[in-house]
């Protein structure tokens, strides 16, 4: 039986993008689990 290999999709990183943060209670990956950094 041949194995197959399934590549991580980057939408499934636990990191966000340069200039965004991690939302708290979000789960890694999903939608809205990342946000804008606020300027403070």
């Amino acid at each position: 039986m041949p194995q197959t290999t399934k590549k991580k999709s980057a939408r499934k990183s636990t990191k966000c993008w340069s200039g965004y943060e991690r939302v708290p209670g979000k789960k890694p990956g999903s939608k809205g689990s990342c946000r804008k950094k606020r300027s403070k």
